[in-house]
């Protein structure tokens, strides 16, 4: 009877325990259908019946589990309850938060969980069943491999098919796990070893952590579409960077070519002055800049200085540096002031590049007097240094060209220093001073350099500067030096020469010195070549513009003849009130003056007249012939026919009618050009005309 009951209990025992393994994977199947459908994130009915169903078949399970098969064991029941309560939770809260229908990931984790949660399930029922019931177990075996292949054709068809190699490892390392659980669950071990258990536990865990790692990471290395779009587009990014590296190298030889063309070939030649000039390009990913130099000698003598700095780099830079360096130097054709020349640049600037902005440094140098008139543009002031070793800066106040026309307080008005006959003037753009990014650090570094021996004694000053400061290129750097030394040599005649000045200085009012000194300047053209009809217009300008200064300006006059050029000047200084020169007859026709130095005007290449900086007036006559060429520039007819009116009129006795007739009659008198009159003694002169230093 005993028998009986037992087998009956047996019996019904295991019927329900098939009961609820059936139940279990129908219910599975029917989720997981849903899920690989993708129908229950488009249909809340949908959702809330598998919820419904869910609930039920747990209820379902629940009970019979605690009816026949768990009652027999409180622990694994317990466990088995917790887990599945905590498991429920889990999935409502996914499922309440609507995230498994956005997310594959989330999708492919909710499936992943399920599957370890049915495998902790049927681990622990096989736990306490199997062992007493061979068929169970491999009811159970069976079970799992059904739900095993369940899950890799899940992962394969929504998880691990765009990613070839995660798939691959997915699946080895879950064949693995599953080898090793069928073997261990064969081995009858699992129930029998807590530690085995627990290992297996934890191998699962590891294992599906590892799997949801590989899967959730999808990156380029195991994905060969993903990797090999990433190879198109490097290949494409590297033919744009290569196209731009080409486009910038171009440029770059067109800025470089430019530049050299704009800036100047050669340096004017003065005697007892040195023109130096150094322009370095930046070295550092920085392509060719606006900065200049330049340095030229205009007709009447006057040398215009000039560097400047283009905001920005590259072509548009050095093609607006070229503009206005240009314009400087037209302008300084028409009016050598310093200020009238960066006006005119800043005209030019505003024209052609509306939003440009240039800093500029532009002075005038008179070789004769040494007296150099400046103004400055927003520039970095340049520096003067004298022989005994005091260092000035040339400051300024004007605005950048490109600004200057928004100027609200008044004009700069231009500044004059009168230099040494032994002195340095180095003319520089910032980038020499921002090489460190600390302006106060490199004009100081300048200023030493410039007060050191070994720059004072450089065959270029400029190029000793920049070895001195600079010890990396960061920008574009130009550096302009004038070395003057004229104390012992002549700044009058060319260069390497070694006769005195030619110049005058006596009273005006001595006839005798006059006529010495018209003598001497004679002598000297005629050294250089001059012919007869040269040395006569000579005579009449200089008789003109002596008696310029008798009449008009002081008792002293000053002479000075340039030879240095291809073109003889002849300057006039005096310590009269000073004034300017209009090339325009009076109005009233019978003046008798207002015609002498518009008569002179017309007979010669160029007549400059300017106020002194230190009183008086400088008057600058450009003689119509060259003296160093054979094929010498012969006076025009008119000139000639002057100059044989002029001496009729005088030995006739006729009165003078105008100031320039006075003036040619005065010279004529003291010594016309076919008198034979002899020389008056020392002794019987009130004056002569004696060498002086500029």
């Amino acid at each position: 009877m005993c028998i009986v009951v037992v087998l009956a209990y047996v019996w019904r025992d295991v019927a329900a325990r098939s009961r609820a393994i059936t139940e279990l994977a129908r219910t599975n199947s029917e989720l997981a259908k849903r899920l690989a459908e993708r129908t229950i994130e488009r249909d809340d009915v949908a959702r809330d019946e598998a919820l419904t169903e869910l609930a039920r078949t747990n209820a379902v399970l629940a009970q019979r589990l605690a009816e026949r098969t768990v009652e027999r064991d409180d622990v694994a029941r317990d466990d088995a309850s917790t887990e599945l309560a905590r498991t429920n939770a889990e999935l409502k809260q996914r499922l309440a938060e609507r995230t498994i229908e956005r997310d594959d990931v989330a999708r492919d984790d909710a499936i992943a969980e399920l599957a370890r949660t049915n495998a902790e399930l049927k681990q622990r029922l096989a736990e306490r069943t199997v062992e007493r019931d061979d068929a169970a177990r491999d009811d159970a075996i069976a079970e799992l491999a059904r739900t095993n292949a369940e899950l890799k054709q899940r992962l394969a068809e929504r998880t691990v098919e765009r990613d070839d190699v995660a798939r691959d490892d997915a699946i080895a390392e879950l064949a693995r796990t599953n080898a090793e659980l069928k073997q261990r669950l064969a081995e009858r071990t699992i129930e029998r070893d807590d530690v085995a258990r627990d290992d297996a536990s934890t191998e699962l865990a590891r294992t599906n952590t590892e799997l949801r790692e590989r899967l959730a990471e999808n990156t380029i290395e195991r994905d060969d579409v993903a990797r090999d779009d990433a190879a198109v587009e490097l290949a494409r990014t590297n033919l744009e960077h290569e196209y731009l590296v080409r486009e910038l190298e171009r440029e770059h030889r067109a800025s470089t070519a430019f530049q050299e063309a704009a800036l100047p070939s050669r340096m004017p030649t003065i005697p007892g002055m040195r023109f130096m000039a150094i322009y370095q390009a930046a070295k550092a990913e920085a392509l060719v800049g606006g900065d200049w130099y330049d340095a030229f000698r205009l007709d009447d003598g006057r040398i215009v200085l000039s560097i400047g700095d283009v905001m920005g780099s590259g072509l548009l830079a050095a093609v607006t540096m070229g503009a206005v360096r240009q314009a400087m130097r037209g302008a300084a054709q028409i009016l050598a002031e310093p200020i009238e020349i960066l006006d005119a640049a800043d005209r030019v600037l505003r024209s052609e590049q509306p939003d440009g902005i240039v800093t500029a440094f532009v002075a005038v140098l008179d070789p004769i007097t040494l007296i150099m008139t400046y103004a400055s543009a927003g520039h970095p002031p340049p520096l003067l240094r004298s022989a005994t070793g005091e260092i000035t800066a040339l400051s300024g106040s004007g605005l950048p060209l490109g600004l200057r026309a928004i100027q609200t307080y008044p004009p700069e008005i231009p500044r004059a220093v009168c230099l040494d006959t032994s002195s340095l003037i180095v003319l520089y753009t910032d980038g020499l001073i921002e090489a460190t990014r600390d302006i106060a650090a490199g004009e100081a570094s300048v200023v030493e350099a410039l007060g050191s021996i070994d720059v004072w004694n450089a065959e270029n000053p400029a190029a000793a500067i920049s070895d001195h400061v600079l010890e990396e290129v960061v920008d574009d750097v130009a550096i302009l030096s004038i070395r003057i030394d004229c104390a012992e040599v002549s700044v009058t005649r060319p260069a390497g020469v070694k006769d005195r000045d030619a110049r005058w200085t006596f009273d005006a009012n001595d006839p005798y010195a006059a006529r010495d000194a018209r003598r001497e300047i004679v002598a000297v053209l005629r050294d250089w070549g001059a012919t007869d009809s040269d040395t006569g217009l000579t005579e009449l300008v200089f008789s003109e513009l002596l008696g310029n200064v008798v009449r008009h300006c002081s008792e002293t006059a000053e002479f000075a003849l340039d030879v240095s050029g291809d073109a003889p000047i002849l300057h006039v200084l005096d310590r009269g009130p000073g004034f300017t020169y209009n090339a325009r007859l009076p109005k009233d026709i019978m003046s008798d003056s207002g015609r002498g130095l518009f008569i002179v005007r017309s007979l010669i290449s160029d007549l400059n007249i300017t106020r002194r900086a230190d009183g008086g007036s400088h008057a600058r006559a450009v003689l119509p012939f060259t003296i160093r060429a054979r094929g010498r520039h012969r006076p025009r007819t008119q000139a000639r026919l002057a100059i044989e009116t002029i001496a009729t009129d005088v030995s006739s006795g006729k009165p003078a009618m105008s100031s320039a007739a006075s003036a040619t009659a005065l010279a004529a008198s003291l010594n016309p050009v076919s008198s034979t009159m002899r020389a008056p003694t020392k002794s019987q002169r009130s004056g002569s005309a004696r060498p002086t230093s500029p």
